[in-house]
């Protein structure tokens, strides 16, 4: 055998190496597979969260029907409120003026006696 060529029990103790770093390498994957959810725990998962959203999509469509009757209820009173602020404000302005009128009346009649 010349130099560059290895012995038997070279070569055995290759393979024993290569050997031992391929079993590592397979334990070091299935431990990270053995962390891996299983497809029927992610297929559960994903029917749950797909659930969760139609969930969060239904409130959300509940809430902005319930948004859109409080602004028209909102609108409404709001409405009312500043009728009722121009009735009072009317009716402010008349008893002012029929107010006037009276007291022209009385000083009109003081001085018709006086």
């Amino acid at each position: 055998m010349t130099a560059e060529t290895p012995t038997n029990g070279e070569l055995s103790r290759r393979v024993d190496a290569l050997t031992d770093e391929v079993r590592s390498m397979g334990r070091g994957l299935n431990e990270r597979l053995d962390r891996m959810p299983t497809s029927e725990l992610l297929t559960a998962y994903l029917a749950k969260t797909d659930a969760d959203v139609a969930a969060v999509k239904e409130d959300l469509a509940e809430d902005r029907a319930d948004l859109a009757a409080f602004k028209v209820a909102i609108r409404g009173e709001l409405a009312e409120f500043k009728k009722q602020i121009t009735d009072g404000k009317r009716w402010a302005i008349g008893a002012l003026i029929s107010s006037g009128g009276l007291l022209v009346a009385v000083v009109s009649l003081i001085r018709s006696l006086s």
